[in-house]
């Protein structure tokens, strides 16, 4: 990219391309981006034996859902999980965000989003709000007191 700059100038490029570098790897969090590569992982995997590209170019829109709300569907069942146990729409709405996330970060499109919005495709989104209702309810958990876990050290 640099070929075309001329000498005296490449050095001032070089370090602003380094301080936007700098500046964008800040600004991810490590845990969100190891869940972001695992789940961009597991879609690459699930596409490849459908035979379609993974970035999702050059697909038809029924390609595009089809392909996604596919993997949301083995995500669900817990296909990549140990135990295989099927997991809450809240995980597999993380995965298609993973997936939409590192779509968009090579090529500037988010393909499981409506164009401009940060709104899911209404199929997906419809399919979410479905495993959403099926899932079992959240129990709450009352926080434990300090003074619980110092009475039982003394006991």
């Amino acid at each position: 990219m640099l070929d075309g700059v001329p000498s005296f100038l490449r050095d001032l490029y070089k370090n602003s391309f380094r301080i936007a570098d700098e500046a964008f790897y800040a600004g991810r969090v490590a845990a969100t981006t190891k869940s972001r590569q695992t789940h961009w992982r597991r879609w690459r995997s699930y596409v490849k034996a459908l035979g379609v590209d993974p970035l999702l170019q050059g697909t038809t829109f029924k390609e595009r859902v089809r392909s996604l709300s596919g993997f949301a569907g083995v995500v669900r069942a817990g296909f990549f999980n140990r135990d295989r146990r099927q997991v809450r729409a809240t995980t597999v709405s993380s995965a298609l965000t993973a997936v939409g996330k590192a779509c968009a970060l090579d090529h500037g499109i988010d393909p499981t989003k409506c164009e401009n919005s940060e709104k899911f495709l209404p199929r997906l989104q419809q399919m979410l709000d479905g495993m959403a209702k099926a899932d079992p309810p959240t129990t709450k958990e009352l926080p434990v007191e300090a003074d619980v876990p110092e009475f039982l050290v003394q006991a």
